[in-house]
């Protein structure tokens, strides 16, 4: 290696050395050895005395294979895990934690032992720092390839070295079965009860139920043990790290178990519904719709295989698109006595079963949702200026942007599935909901008025 190239690595590597006093060490090592070396293994000499490996290549984290023994690498620390304490076969007591670091290429967890661990428990390694490991091990862990520091490891701190890292997430409407360390945000839609178990070791467990949603779907989530704890509400926005998927019931469900955690979003994600038309229906698929009801039958009661007691209760549903009949199973029977003929549903979770005549119909378990659609409430018409949280309301306004309504008195974020284009003029009947600190008109209906075709005009031209 040239001079001048362990030169830059010396430099690289933080030293505070100028170009003329390398060369005077540089000179002074020829002089010193009696010049039985040349200036070539004189600065790599320099370079060691240094504390500088010249020969040392620094690899990126997404090129870490499982074929490398040894490897060094720079990256920013993303995440630090618990510190936790076990017994050796040997009786003596060991301790172990770990941390993320990530850079432009990937991320990969890093494995500390003992009283590197501390590095981790007393708070000297937080996120955001910058770390250089040296000569790590590399090691197939329980989640994919790791790093472990070992006794001819060293670690230093890069604090004026910038890496700009995002952790790659994915959409909730991408989740599939048996993916494990995913990464997803989300907006609250429902949170259910704590509930505690036993286990078959005789502890105590808990879980919380919740669903998520953002722009490409929804999914159910099981929070476990101390996750259950979380005072989450509906409307909070949130980032879910190395949750894990699970078949359940026919569905994806999303878990967060002991190497999961759950924190505030750093982004807006927005949820938007998706209705299905009832004239597109196909068996099998789980789907949300807005409906219009057109008939109502009794409860039926009848007798299971097993000598159980069940109920079921169906509803005649129509919309622009087509009508179908939708079985409401169990205790979703029982809201039939509440639901009249004109009213308007949103239904959501109902899956698509073949009926008798072999048309799609709509069945409604107990994950499925009802909610009635303007009936039986009258809506405050209101300016935009004077709309405040839990108020129901219906506003006339004009969209100035994505998914923003003004009305000339103000403007307001409008929660609907598909809200039309700027400039397009509409009637929004909905909820006022806070949300992030901020108003927003959750939607249960939108219809177009007509569209300011100046408005869009010099809107889109302002864009």
């Amino acid at each position: 290696m040239e001079p001048r190239k362990v030169f830059e690595k010396i430099r690289d590597e933080g030293e505070n050395i100028t170009k003329e006093e390398f060369k005077e060490l540089v000179e002074d090592k020829v002089d010193e050895l009696g010049g039985l070396c040349d200036h070539e293994t004189a600065s790599k000499l320099v370079a060691h005395d240094l504390g500088v490996n010249p020969e040392e290549e620094l690899v990126e984290i997404g090129d870490i294979s499982e074929d490398m023994e040894r490897v060094s690498f720079i990256g920013k620390v993303v995440e630090t895990g618990d510190v936790n304490s076990f017994e050796r076969d040997d009786g003596s007591v060991g301790r172990v934690g770990d941390i993320t670091l990530g850079d432009e290429s990937g991320e990969i967890r890093v494995v500390f032992w003992d009283d590197n661990a501390d590095l981790i428990k007393v708070g000297e390694i937080v996120e955001g720092d910058v770390l250089k490991v040296k000569n790590g091990n590399v090691q197939e862990g329980y989640s994919g390839l790791e790093v472990n520091v070992t006794g001819v490891t060293d670690i230093d701190f890069k604090e004026d070295e910038e890496i700009d890292f995002e952790r790659e997430t994915i959409d909730v409407g991408d989740l599939e079965e048996e993916m494990g360390s995913v990464h997803v945000r989300g907006e609250v839609l429902d949170v259910g009860e704590k509930k505690e178990f036993e286990r078959d070791d005789g502890s105590m467990g808990a879980v919380r139920s919740l669903t998520i949603g953002d722009g490409s779907g929804r999914i159910d989530v099981s929070l476990w043990d101390d996750h259950a704890e979380m005072g989450l509400e509906v409307g909070d926005q949130i980032k879910i790290e190395h949750g894990y998927t699970r078949e359940r019931y026919g569905n994806v469900e999303l878990n967060v178990g002991y190497r999961g955690k759950v924190k505030e979003s750093d982004r807006d994600v927005v949820y938007r519904e998706n209705f299905a038309d009832l004239g597109d229906l196909s068996v099998g698929d789980q789907v949300d719709v807005r409906v219009l009801v057109t008939g109502c039958e009794d409860i039926y009661v009848f007798e299971r295989d097993d000598g159980s007691e069940g109920k079921v209760a169906n509803l005649h549903l129509r919309d622009e698109t087509g009508e179908c009949k939708a079985a409401l199973w169990g205790e979703k029977a029982g809201l039939v006595e509440d639901v009249e003929v004109g009213d308007r549903l949103k239904i959501t979770d109902a899956e698509v079963r073949s009926g008798r005549s072999d048309e799609p119909e709509l069945s409604l378990g107990w994950k499925s949702g009802v909610k009635k659609i303007n009936s039986g409430r009258e809506l405050v018409k209101e300016d935009l200026c004077n709309i405040e949280p839990g108020l129901e309301v219906e506003v006339v306004g004009t969209i100035v942007d994505d998914g923003i309504l003004d009305d000339g008195t103000g403007c307001v974020k409008i929660d609907y599935g598909d809200v039309p284009g700027v400039g397009v003029r509409i009637r929004v009947s909905g909820v006022v909901q806070k949300k992030n600190g901020r108003s927003v008109l959750v939607a249960d209906e939108v219809s177009e008025v007509d569209v300011d075709e100046g408005l869009a005009d010099e809107v889109l031209e302002e864009l």
